[in-house]
């Protein structure tokens, strides 16, 4: 059903594989959710979708909280579901507007990404099941806003996926095509690095609800980084001497050089020196593949050594899947 190409796109995997761990449950079981919190038409608290599929599951993602979760969530709720779109590997555009003739809505309503991990079950219905996670943990939350989703808007109209990467790599052989995009795209990118800032009133935000959580940025920092490397990379490949590039600094590692570094590590504390040696940024900002998608800040600050060792078997396994 879904095809995962060169582009990086943490979130649509984080569906795919919640979708693939999903199947077959009937008893709970302990998952990692993420995504948007929004009311449904019966009243329930929903989680929606980052990147939404188009199609036959478009819409639903079928995934409810519990009446006491909800309750304590219920400041991260948005008034309505505002999501990137995707339809296998085409744009679609905020609230699935075609970009077809660039015709995107502007946004209304900041994004808000919750990641939760806790207990789900499958309930049955008269239309089929859906899963209801029953207890559980706020781990981090997202702040997207107007401005920067604005500015990936820019980008997008300038022939990038919202997530990043080019629509059409072919452009990447044309030294003055090259050129053109890359002085429109440097002073965006800049600026989207400032509304993506994790600010000290948001940590203290998110810690009003809970303690233990906090404020992130991992889908606005990969977006960013993948733009920045590609940057990065052309105007080493074409010497275009971009002014203002090196304000950007060294980009963040490829999601592939992260997994062969977790997958080659003999332990947790040498794939944390690893990544410390080649990235000196926020590890929240960097994401993981394991049992399921986990922030790289997280998983060092909650993993054991048993934990290290089953998530990278399954990293194992799945890396032959999956084309990070």
């Amino acid at each position: 059903m879904f095809t995962i190409k060169k582009v990086e796109k943490p979130f649509v995997l984080s569906v795919i594989i919640m979708v693939i761990m999903a199947i077959g449950q009937s008893e709970a079981k302990e998952q990692i959710w993420e995504g948007p919190l929004y009311q449904s038409s019966g009243g329930e608290i929903e989680l929606g979708y980052v990147i939404e599929p188009m199609g036959w599951e478009a819409g639903y993602r079928g995934s409810f909280l519990a009446e006491d979760l909800a309750n304590r969530l219920k400041h991260f709720v948005i008034q309505k579901p505002v999501y990137l779109a995707c339809e296998q590997e085409e744009w679609i555009g905020i609230e699935g507007k075609q970009v077809g003739t660039i015709n995107i809505e502007e946004p209304k309503t900041p994004l808000v990404l919750v990641r939760l991990k806790g207990e789900v079950i499958m309930e049955g219905r008269e239309y089929g099941y859906r899963s209801v996670m029953t207890e559980g943990n706020l781990l981090s939350v997202e702040f997207i806003s107007e401005e920067w989703l604005r500015k990936d808007q820019e980008l997008v109209k300038l022939g990038f996926h919202p997530w990043g990467g080019l629509t059409d790599e072919k452009i990447e052989q044309d030294k003055n095509k090259v050129q053109k995009l890359s002085k429109k795209a440097l002073p965006i990118l800049l600026e989207m690095k400032k509304y993506s800032n994790v600010t000290k009133a948001l940590q203290e935000e998110v810690k009003k609800v809970e303690p233990r959580a906090r404020a992130v940025k991992s889908f606005q920092a990969h977006t960013e980084g993948v733009v920045h490397r590609w940057l990065v990379t052309m105007n080493q490949k074409y010497g275009f001497n971009l002014k203002d590039i090196e304000r950007l600094g060294n980009p963040p590692p490829t999601q592939r050089e992260i997994q062969e570094w977790f997958i080659s590590a003999s332990t947790k504390k040498d794939f944390l020196d690893k990544v410390q040696s080649c990235w000196k940024g926020d590890l929240y900002e960097l994401l993981v593949y394991g049992e399921e998608p986990i922030i790289l800040g997280e998983a060092f600050n909650t993993w054991t050594e048993d934990d290290f060792k089953r998530h990278q078997t399954r990293a194992k396994e799945s890396i032959k899947y999956f084309n990070f």
